[in-house]
């Protein structure tokens, strides 16, 4: 039996290498400046869980219906998942954001007495973070994007659409999001995040894109998409509008088929044609 490849090595260096060409092709698809960002701690944390896996669009669209369905943050605060669920409709996952959104405000309303989290600016990046822990199921892209937007903190906001593209590329560790966060954390300066954290998800994100980047279980185990095809590919997939190429298959000439009898007319009821006997010859001579 055959081993499986060792997943390949990426040096930062050459990451940084791929990851400057991938960026300046999306570039030319999307605005290069990012959204800026200006909301207040509560409600970024809140917007950074209905902009996981979303174009930033809906999710702006999707806080605005949010804020305005119920009489402020505490009515949310005290509704059903369900309640929350149905003011996002049209978000994927719903349900589960609702009872995101639900808990940070139930962490925020428990800490501080109060829907307000400007506290946290004056803490240091480490009490933060262990601040933001406490929530719970605060998913890891939500915290990043927090820690990037207000703290200023050097974070990778990496949702399972955006980390499927970077593995897809060879830039990113496939199978473990912690690992991807870091190696990429090591390969785009602190400065540059919000550019790449906007390029990468304005891709990821974007709906004819879904699933277009999805590994098969052998190219995980192989580490990855190949790095050195990564632009090659990149340009053949937003060619494509987001359709993988089919891989041709050769099909085996068909072998000629026999000819076949005319088919017999069949009568109606019982009857059937039946061949004339010839007249018997006599046995007598003449």
């Amino acid at each position: 039996m055959t081993q499986a490849a060792a997943p390949k090595k990426l040096k930062n260096a050459d990451r940084q290498q791929v990851l400057t060409k991938v960026l300046a092709v999306l570039k030319k698809k999307y605005k290069a400046s990012p959204p800026k960002q200006s909301r207040p701690v509560l409600e970024t944390m809140l917007f950074g869980v209905l902009l996981e896996d979303v174009p930033y669009a809906q999710a702006e669209k999707s806080l605005d219906r949010l804020l305005k369905s119920f009489f402020d943050l505490n009515e949310i605060r005290v509704s059903s998942v369900a309640e929350i669920e149905e003011a996002l409709d049209g978000l994927p996952s719903a349900g589960w954001r609702g009872l995101r959104i639900r808990e940070i405000l139930q962490y925020s309303f428990e800490k501080f007495f109060a829907f307000d989290l400007e506290p946290l600016r004056r803490k240091t990046l480490e009490q933060v973070e262990k601040s933001l822990d406490k929530i719970k199921h605060l998913t890891h892209f939500t915290r990043e994007f927090t820690l990037l937007h207000c703290m200023g903190a050097h974070s990778i906001p990496l949702d399972q659409s955006s980390h499927e593209l970077l593995g897809w590329l060879g830039v990113a560790t496939p199978d473990n999001h912690k690992a991807a966060a870091d190696e990429l954390r090591a390969a785009v300066r602190k400065a540059d995040v919000p550019t790449f954290f906007h390029l990468v998800h304005s891709l990821a994100s974007e709906p004819a894109f879904h699933g277009a980047f999805r590994l098969k279980p052998s190219e995980k185990a192989a580490g990855g998409g190949d790095p050195g095809s990564a632009v090659e590919r990149l340009n053949a997939m937003l060619a494509s509008g987001g359709k993988r190429p089919v891989a041709k298959t050769i099909r085996k000439p068909s072998k000629p088929a026999a000819e076949s009898r005319p088919a017999r007319k069949s009568g109606s009821g019982n009857a059937r044609k039946v061949a004339k006997a010839k007249p018997a010859r006599s046995s007598k001579r003449k």
